[in-house]
């Protein structure tokens, strides 16, 4: 049932001849194996310089090694007439790679958020990493094989993914080298576990041993994989002989530079990329055919990469805002007789900040009935912090009723009752700590942090909304009408479409009716649509192709503002470390309902500010998404319209009659709120994590 593939005596002997000519290349696939470890043991945290060094390895040095090792031994295998030089075994090979490599990080991290919503949402239970690295490791398998059956036939990516699928139903052979390969990836994870916190000389053995193993798997494989597909013979992953049909001459397009600037763009959020996106759009900021929508999407995404990353350089250089660590000493006072030595020790290792060792200390040599309010106190300030068990909140409530008044006990107690959510009770805490204490200057931030939360009245909130919704419908139209103008068709110019003035493009039922309605009932989302630009797609230059780009400059401008927006956030959060190094922020990420900053001095109307920034960041977001689904008449539908085959074309012409019962099913079913939600998180995340390394939550 499941033919085995015979491996002759000529197969291992070209194997050897190529095992024994590149065998050099197992030292740096080797050093490629280990960078994430070695990376991970060299920058600890969440260091730029710990990104930087992994998407280097994932995204550059991978993807090129093996363009150059495993490109060049097909190229050899198969006898090329004309050998390729080095460049150009790269540039055929480099980018089919790096999709790989981004196809599998992406795959990684949406079953680590699967993982994370079952086990937090639904189990109510910590994230399991085993569970991760389980599903995770038999991928690396299925990875091998993809590499492989990429470079077999020059195949296409998409295609060898499916040969891939395809070789692991079919082919029980298939799992053979994939099972070792997975095994390798599950003791080299178990290895580094095992050793963590080892000598570092062990580990690094176990480091170098596991990659030189895997590295030494994959060359073995690929290259008789090889040998036996040039034979058409079934290659070692279970692929069916065939004769290979001689390959047709065809004439190489010669791509312009724009449609090559276009698909560096695609990837301009690469580090490095994003420079050589802007420099090469500056370049070509004046063609010779006239406006050029992919030069343009190229400039701004490739400037936009770039101020952020800037950014995030400057972040580097701010200190972190150092948060107050109050003096325990307030906890040698009572206590049994018994229990003093130890509450002593603890307290002098909480003073230097070891709540680790406090926390062995203090369950080593105290009894667990022991109630006085220091033992309570200190308890519950490791439970605060991280270590021991039981809710902290109970035990700063007994210790309350108990103990002598100390601002820095009500500082903590108010530390605890803000991280529960009961912000009003951790506000009479701090008030309390800041008159016991005046010198604790981080009671009185947080106290001010709680008092100064701004949520816009009603009347507020619906102006915001209302200027928002024409600001971003007449942008979105402006966006087609100019393009279109552009590209050679000006019957949007002739009616007075090309236009900032927002009543030319107000449609009484998508800028006002449904808005307005959404906002009644209190949508988190709100979305809508303007009167349609008209467009003669036959007076174009390209019809087809400039069809696609004047649909997508609608949701390009909304995008363009969301872009504006993440830069304004952010360097406002910059300008308030640098001028106000102790001042504090909570609310700055994309799904608070609220703002708030304190020690600035200007804390109301930053909280202003951001706020309907903030709102017209997400309104934006959710307009461009909205109108990119393709449903007629939203501008998806055109873009979709435009790249399917005639017949395809027709068919889905026919969903037009019913394209506003199709919309009100994804309403009614919320399944609008999960595509905007899934475009969302990131930004959100992106937000979460900026706002994190300049010390504002």
């Amino acid at each position: 049932m499941f033919p085995h593939p015979t491996v002759k005596p000529g197969t291992l002997n070209e194997t050897k001849k190529i095992i024994r000519k590149d065998w050099i290349w197992i030292i740096p696939a080797s050093v490629w194996f280990m960078l994430d470890p070695l990376i991970a043991h060299a920058a600890p945290g969440h260091g730029l310089v710990h990104y930087f060094g992994q998407l280097v390895s994932a995204f550059l040095a991978g993807p090129l090694l093996l363009a150059l090792m495993l490109g060049g031994i097909r190229d050899r295998i198969m006898n090329e007439p004309v050998p390729l030089s080095r460049m150009q075994t790269v540039r055929i090979y480099f980018f089919r790679l790096f999709f790989i490599q981004l196809t599998f990080y992406l795959f990684y991290v949406l079953v680590y958020l699967l993982v994370s919503f079952l086990s937090v949402q639904v189990l109510h239970r910590p994230v399991s990493m085993t569970a991760v690295g389980l599903i995770f490791v038999p991928f690396n398998a299925f990875k091998l094989i993809w590499i492989s059956l990429v470079f077999m036939e020059n195949g296409a990516v998409w295609r060898a993914l499916f040969r891939t699928a395809g070789v692991l139903a079919d082919r029980r052979v298939g799992l053979y080298p994939s099972v070792i390969w997975a095994a390798f990836g599950l003791f080299y994870g178990w290895f580094e576990s095992a050793f963590d916190g080892r000598p570092h000389e062990t580990a690094m053995t176990g480091f170098i041993l596991m990659s030189v193993f895997r590295a030494c798997l994959m060359l073995v494989c690929y290259s008789v994989s090889m040998i036996r597909y040039k034979e058409n013979k079934p290659m070692l992953f279970g692929e069916v002989a065939r004769t290979r049909p001689a390959a047709p001459v065809r004439k190489k397009k010669i791509r312009s530079p724009e449609t090559l600037l276009f698909r560096m763009a695609l990837w301009s959020f690469v580090p490095l990329v994003h420079l050589a996106v802007l420099g090469r759009a500056l370049r070509l900021r004046k063609p010779q055919g006239g406006f050029q929508p992919r030069i343009w999407f190229s400039m701004v995404t490739g400037a936009f990469f770039t101020l952020v990353y800037a950014l995030l350089l400057v972040s580097t250089f701010i200190p972190d805002r150092t948060e107050e660590r109050p003096d325990y000493s307030y906890l040698y006072e009572s206590g049994t007789p018994e229990s003093v030595p130890v509450i002593t020790s603890v307290v002098m290792l909480m003073n230097q900040g070891d709540y680790a060792q406090a926390d062995s200390i203090l369950e080593a040599g105290t009894d667990p009935a022991d109630s006085s309010w220091n033992m309570l106190a200190v308890k519950g300030i490791l439970v605060l912090n991280g270590f021991g068990t039981g809710d902290p909140l109970v035990f700063f409530q007994n210790a309350e009723r108990r103990g002598p008044a100390s601002g820095a006990f009500y500082y903590e107690y108010g530390r605890a009752l803000l991280m529960s959510g009961q912000a009003q009770e951790a506000l009479e805490r701090f008030d309390r700590a800041a008159e016991l204490d005046p010198h604790l200057s981080g009671a009185s931030l947080h106290a001010a942090l709680i008092r100064n939360r701004y949520e816009p009245d009603r009347a507020v909130e619906i102006a915001s909304f209302i200027l928002i919704i024409l600001l971003l419908l007449t942008l979105h139209e402006f966006g087609h009408a100019w393009s279109a103008y552009q590209l050679g068709d000006d019957t949007a110019k002739l009616l007075g479409r090309v236009t900032l003035n927002p009543l030319p493009h107000i449609d009484l039922f998508g800028t006002i009716l449904l808005p307005g309605l959404l906002l009644v009932q209190g949508a988190p989302f709100l979305f809508g649509w303007a009167k349609p630009v008209p467009v003669v797609p036959s007076r174009l230059r390209n019809p087809a192709e400039d069809d696609i780009a004047v649909s997508f400059a609608g949701p390009a401008m909304n995008f363009f503002v969301v872009m504006i927006c993440f830069i304004l956030l952010f360097l406002t959060g910059i300008g308030i470390r640098i001028f106000n190094p102790e001042a504090m922020a909570e609310g700055l990420t994309l799904y608070s309902s609220y703002v708030s900053v304190a020690g600035t001095g200007m804390d109301h109307w930053l909280a202003a500010m951001i706020t309907f920034v903030k709102t017209l960041m997400l309104t934006s977001l959710v307009l461009g998404i909205f109108n990119l689904i393709p449903i007629p008449p939203l501008d998806g539908s055109h873009i979709l319209r435009n790249l399917l085959p005639l017949e395809a074309r027709e068919k889905y012409e026919m969903l037009r009659p019913f394209s506003m019962i199709i919309f009100v099913v994804l309403v009614v079913t919320r399944l609008t709120s999960i595509i905007f939600s899934v475009f969302i998180f990131p930004v959100a995340a992106l937000m979460e994590w900026c706002f994190s390394l300049l010390g504002l939550g």
